[in-house]
């Protein structure tokens, strides 16, 4: 397993940068489809709209970096995003989106590229129709170029590997605005969800009551959970 490298942060204004590392950090806890560390992420980004080019750089440039099947919770995340927080995550999501995409789809494996190509299907009244067409056209073409590069791959066995992050060191303090309100649930203390929980399944809020608290997600940095 590899170490998770730094950010090349260095486009981004310098009163940006600290809050941009530290998402993230938090961001290395990502590593699996976890629906409470999802809505809690979601809840700093909507506390933190006045550093959203920061926080939507890091998503970009994360999912540019991460193997394919690190990839679907990022995704996932980015959608929990756009539909509970919504401005000014979209319009500065949206500037960049077809280079996003196109490096986050390229190279997943069949059932994470299905698990996309269904919540790609509830980005049109976000981006608007035209935007889903190229992205819907984009993800065919991925696919086309998958199957050939397999099938390459069978005649040649080459291998294959995925690689692993690891989490970087936590900031002494928090540059980030960070949600106070905090539950006990299995004895480990965590930020309160947001107000609409995300659901990773049908990517919407429909799926759980107004504030409902998710299960709690473990091992977070001790400054990021009120006293």
């Amino acid at each position: 397993m590899t170490t998770r490298h730094p950010l090349d942060l260095s486009a981004l204004p310098p009163a940006q940068r600290p809050p941009a590392v530290e998402f993230d950090g938090l961001l290395a806890e990502l590593t699996f489809n976890s629906k409470p560390i999802i809505n809690n992420l979601t809840r700093i980004a909507g506390e933190n709209t006045s550093v959203h080019t920061a926080i939507a750089t890091v998503l970009e440039l994360r999912l540019a970096l991460a193997p394919p099947p690190l990839r679907i919770p990022l995704l996932y995340l980015l959608d929990s995003v756009l539909k509970n927080i919504g401005e000014p995550y979209i319009a500065r999501v949206k500037s960049n989106l077809f280079r996003t995409f196109k490096k986050a789809y390229d190279g997943m494996a069949h059932e994470d590229a299905q698990r996309v190509r269904r919540m790609l299907k509830t980005w049109g009244p976000i981006f608007g129709s035209e935007m889903l067409t190229l992205l819907t056209k984009t993800a065919d073409d991925l696919d086309a170029k998958s199957a050939q590069n397999s099938h390459a791959h069978r005649v040649m066995h080459a291998p294959n590997e995925p690689v692993g992050f690891l989490p970087p060191p936590t900031a002494a303090r928090s540059a980030l605005r960070v949600p106070h309100a905090a539950t006990q649930l299995e004895g480990h203390p965590f930020a309160a969800a947001v107000v609409s929980s995300y659901c990773c399944r049908c990517h919407s809020s429909m799926c759980a009551p107004a504030g409902a608290a998710p299960a709690a997600a473990k091992g977070w940095p001790a400054s990021w959970v009120a006293a």
